[in-house]
């Protein structure tokens, strides 16, 4: 096997670019996740990844955990990726239209 130098120079330059923020290099991350079970990165590639000094420690801790099937942070990372529903806007909504008619049940 050898190593994509254009993918981990990708999470190289986004380690540097990321460095103190935790939520920027999270968006990094989920470019990791490629489908169900499925990784950008190869074992090789990763390891070689968490050999470098550009990575905090805390970036590795985070990349090895997001490509552990299963850890909460491979959930958090593959979530990233998914469609989100917002649950909410329905009760947002009829609560704006109570509140429009003057339903006391906006207060609730």
């Amino acid at each position: 096997m050898s190593i994509d130098r254009g993918t981990v120079q990708f999470f190289l330059d986004g380690a540097v670019a990321s460095r103190d923020n935790a939520a920027h290099w999270f968006r990094y991350l989920r470019k990791i996740v490629k489908g169900k079970n499925d990784f950008v990165l190869t074992q090789e590639e990763l390891s070689w990844l968490l050999s470098r000094d550009e990575l905090s420690c805390f970036q590795k801790v985070t990349l090895k955990r997001a490509m552990t099937i299963g850890t909460p942070t491979y959930q958090y990372v593959k979530s990233l990726n998914e469609k989100w529903t917002p649950t909410f806007w329905p009760e947002l909504l009829r609560r704006m239209k109570d509140a429009t008619q003057g339903n006391a049940s906006v207060t609730q």
